[in-house]
């Protein structure tokens, strides 16, 4: 019995250390995987036409290679105000592109997940910072 419950805690520690290191060498996405993985997204949850998820792909690729190039110029600077700022404006942008290819239930659906993935994200940093 000794050596099953044994057993069984070096395993479970074996699968977290693993998983740990997994986690961490994970590569970022490019804007290209992510622009992809966001259309096949919405397409899926909006049932976007082919046309729509064209556009759709195109808007988010634009989006995500602004980003980058601000986290390019502003890594440097100090001044993350104007970043954040910029990368607002960008964001902003696509929202009024996308507001433009979709139709009024498609972007009120749009947006009530973009509500909801921010919400979840406030909760993940909540529970980050308090240590949970």
């Amino acid at each position: 019995m000794k050596k099953i419950i044994v057993f069984a805690v070096f395993m479970l520690l074996l699968c977290q250390i693993s998983f740990a290191q997994t986690a961490a060498t994970r590569e970022p996405k490019t804007a290209e995987e992510r622009a992809e993985m966001v259309t096949a997204r919405l397409t899926k949850a909006l049932s976007l036409n082919e046309d729509q998820a064209t556009k759709v792909k195109a808007i988010h690729l634009e989006r995500f290679q602004k980003v980058e190039a601000l986290k390019a110029k502003f890594k440097e600077a100090d001044d993350k105000v104007a970043a954040r700022g910029e990368a607002k404006s960008a964001v902003e942008e696509a929202d009024q592109k996308m507001k433009e290819v979709l139709t009024a239930d498609q972007f009120a659906k749009y947006e009530q997940q973009k509500q909801d993935r921010m919400q979840k994200q406030r909760e993940k940093g909540r529970d980050r910072r308090s240590g949970n």
